[in-house]
């Protein structure tokens, strides 16, 4: 389960990447998401 959640959310940032002029900025929300996400699991 988990792996094809983050093939799901590999093939979402393509997308984004492909949209967005700057990959940086991309990835440090990628991150926040994804830090958020774990913290709303562990509560």
């Amino acid at each position: 389960m988990f792996i094809e959640v983050r093939q799901y959310h590999h093939q979402d940032d393509v997308d984004v990447l492909q949209h967005l002029p700057l990959p940086s900025t991309n990835q440090i929300a990628h991150y926040l998401i994804i830090t958020h996400w774990l913290g709303s699991l562990r509560i």
